[in-house]
């Protein structure tokens, strides 16, 4: 599989924060396959630890800025650039290189995103005055971590302290330190910046079980972006000469015929002279089941004002995780259903009681109603999340788009 990107899109489109972020992140790759002292190492970790999180900020920021000012080809166009940009800074081997770094184990990789939230809201002076003990002691009481790896508390207190005492003996925490930030930093980019882009250009996003390297995800954002440019130029007609729109025409054409002659299947083919030939009672059936479901979704939504942005909602939710189908579970369904409750303003807050809501919902998909209750969908297990904290923090991106008022689809 290759990527390919050119690097005048870096200069004609990422901004400065996204240049210095990716750079920041190809920088700590080559120094972690370097084998250098520690002080690289160490310069790395200090820069994320102090300016990573505002860089990822502002690139935010800007890609918010790019969404508001843009129009539909403009934001296509900057797609495509950016997912271009990124690869191109990054460069083949580099992407190659970190998918081949072995990956820390999760719950130490949770143990230190808490440690370090922890060391950053401490004051040094604390930090310095009290003891290894008293500091693993408060992390315990102030977290869900019992077994504290206490060469990394050692390690955070002699680095937040800035008491000059760390050495050789220090480096293979160091080395964990980068992989985490590492690990952090591709999922950023991944799925809270590139996804979020793909989103906004209303192109299903790309999720992690599809493409669970870096190499793989950005071939599929490339792909996914030269899909949706093709598909905007090809509607528009802008911005492109004739020919140029012509071509695109035709290969567009070619890729939509080829597509539907390897799905149609041989019965498909023999029944085609008896399509227009629907028996009656299917018809009826169709009827119903659409005035059942606007029905519902009037008693989901009673503003009209509201109901179609409503009805758009419950078909994003569905498309993406396959309710109607019979691919969701039965707890993720009872989970979507409170996300949707608890998360979105415009379903009817009469429906007080969620298992009555949960009931709606379930009708208008057309599927079982679970018998899941709402704390079962809150409940941790122990250090894990509930389900519904991994549902909606791991689709962030999703539902910050799906579920923003007067959103245009």
């Amino acid at each position: 599989m290759y990527l390919y990107g050119s690097l005048n899109a870096v200069d004609m489109i990422l901004s400065q924060e996204e240049r210095e972020y990716i750079q920041l992140f190809k920088d700590m790759i080559v120094v972690l396959y370097a084998d250098s002292d520690i002080e690289p190492l160490l310069t790395f970790c200090n820069q994320c630890i102090t300016k990573e999180a505002e860089i990822f900020s502002s690139m935010s920021r800007h890609l918010e800025m790019m969404r508001k000012k843009n129009n539909d080809i403009q934001n296509a166009q900057y797609l495509k650039n950016v997912i271009n940009g990124v690869i191109a800074m990054l460069g083949n081997e580099n992407i190659i290189l970190y998918d081949n770094i072995e990956q820390l184990d999760v719950l130490f990789r949770k143990q230190i995103k808490i440690t370090l939230a922890i060391f950053n809201s401490l004051d040094k002076e604390y930090i310095s005055s009290h003891s290894l003990e008293e500091i693993s002691q408060y992390i315990c009481d102030n977290s869900f971590i019992k077994n504290l790896d206490i060469r990394l508390i050692s390690f955070l207190k002699k680095l937040y302290a800035k008491n000059n005492t760390i050495d050789e003996s220090d480096k293979d925490i160091l080395i964990a330190l980068i992989k985490y930030f590492l690990y952090d930093m591709q999922h950023k980019i991944k799925y809270n910046y590139i996804n979020m882009l793909i989103i906004e250009n209303q192109e299903q996003p790309i999720i992690e079980d599809k493409a669970k390297t870096l190499q793989s995800f950005l071939f599929y954002a490339q792909r996914i972006a030269g899909i949706r440019y093709q598909k905007i130029v090809v509607n528009e007609a802008v911005l492109l000469n004739d020919d140029t729109i012509m071509e695109i025409e035709k290969e567009a054409s070619v890729d939509s015929i080829l597509s539907k002659d390897s799905s149609q299947t041989l019965t498909e083919k023999e029944g085609l002279s008896n399509k227009a030939v629907q028996p009656l009672a299917n018809e009826k059936k169709n009827s119903s089941t659409i005035l059942d479901k606007e029905k519902l979704l009037e008693k989901l939504c009673p503003s009209l004002h509201n109901r179609e942005q409503v009805r758009k909602i419950l078909e994003k939710v569905d498309e993406r995780f396959e309710i109607s189908n019979g691919e969701c579970s039965k707890l993720d369904i009872a989970t979507l259903c409170l996300i949707l409750k608890e998360k979105c303003t415009l379903f009817n807050k009469n429906i007080r009681n969620f298992s009555d809501f949960k009931g709606y919902i379930c009708s208008y998909y057309g599927v079982a109603n679970p018998s899941y209750k709402k704390n079962d969908c809150l409940v941790c297990d122990g250090m894990s999340p509930s389900r519904f904290d991994e549902l909606y923090n791991d689709n962030g991106a999703f539902w910050n788009l799906c579920l923003r008022k007067n959103n245009q689809y």
